[in-house]
């Protein structure tokens, strides 16, 4: 599957989307199209001394996921999507207070073995097994090293208030370098590793309810 995976991009009709070459192919995903949906998702984040928080928490936080996302029970058979994700931020700070400081600036670090610090970019294949569940196979941008060429920038990011709903009305770029994983132990995802592929002119629109 991985050796033979094709991305697609059939233009339809949508103002929120992400399109982006990767690995020389075009690759679009659409609001309300195919499973996709434009999401925020703000989630607990909690490190702890063993594999669940009954062993202790040592520390806990929140983490935003962002972009136009893939629900598993939409999913068919070898469908992808980018994932975005913030930085481990306090419980003391709410996500709008968060999303202002974030969104204020232009230019973002994408989290490598040299940055640790910065938004992590993911992408996710879903092979989908039953209605409600699917194996999930991820390349990182971590876990190699980004080069000159890489960016992450905000092009516009305001903030709306209609009828006392807030709304983000968001234009992202983003290039990167993606990854097969590899452990500190040495263990080697799919028994490959080094760069996958090269995610090229990619941008994000959406305008999403806080």
């Amino acid at each position: 599957m991985l050796d033979h995976l094709v991305l697609e991009c059939n233009e339809r009709e949508s103002d929120d989307y992400f399109k982006a070459i990767i690995k020389g192919q075009d690759a679009c995903y659409y609001d309300g199209v195919n499973g996709y949906s434009k999401r925020i998702d703000y989630l607990n984040h909690f490190v702890t001394k063993g594999p669940n928080t009954s062993s202790g928490v040592i520390s806990s936080g929140h983490v935003i996921n962002f972009g136009i996302l893939l629900g598993v029970s939409d999913a068919t058979t070898y469908q992808h999507c980018i994932l975005f994700q913030t930085p481990v931020f306090p419980v003391r700070i709410t996500k709008e207070q968060y999303l202002d400081s974030l969104f204020s600036i232009s230019n973002h670090k994408i989290i490598d073995r040299n940055n640790k610090e910065g938004i992590k970019v993911e992408l996710n294949m879903f092979d989908k097994q039953s209605k409600n569940s699917a194996s999930v196979y991820s390349f990182y941008a971590e876990t190699g090293y980004q080069k000159e060429d890489s960016y992450l920038r905000f092009i516009k990011a305001d903030k709306v208030n209609e009828n006392g709903t807030i709304y983000y009305d968001i234009e992202m770029e983003v290039q990167c370098y993606l990854y097969y994983h590899k452990n500190e132990d040495g263990f080697v995802q799919y028994g490959k590793e080094g760069l996958w592929g090269k995610l090229e002119n990619g941008i994000l629109k959406m305008k999403v309810k806080l």
